[in-house]
């Protein structure tokens, strides 16, 4: 897996980023898991929790599952060192 710098900073992330913008709403727990121990079995060490994209639109209720879901693996394995990459939305509704 090639690695780079993040941006300016001392941060070095694999080259490929997990995207896990479906976690917790068309992903399982179970699922998503797997996926991102085949990533870090694959040298990914870099992880995008955001919920932006039109094919997973933000919900009230599903918001902050991903963030859940990768914090229970970390709890369950101890040992996992990564990179999240967060975005915030904010939805504004219109007059």
């Amino acid at each position: 897996m090639e690695f780079k710098k993040l941006g300016k900073s001392d941060l070095t992330v694999s080259a490929y980023c997990l995207g896990t913008m479906t976690f917790g709403e068309a992903t399982s727990e179970t699922d998503s898991h797997l996926q991102i121990d085949q990533s870090f079995d694959s040298g990914i060490n870099f992880i995008d929790t955001a919920e932006m994209y039109p094919t997973c639109p933000l919900r009230e209720e599903t918001t902050g599952d991903t963030e859940v879901i990768i914090g229970n693996l970390l709890i369950q394995q101890r040992c996992i060192l990564l990179v999240l990459y967060v975005k915030k939305q904010q939805v504004i509704q219109k007059l």
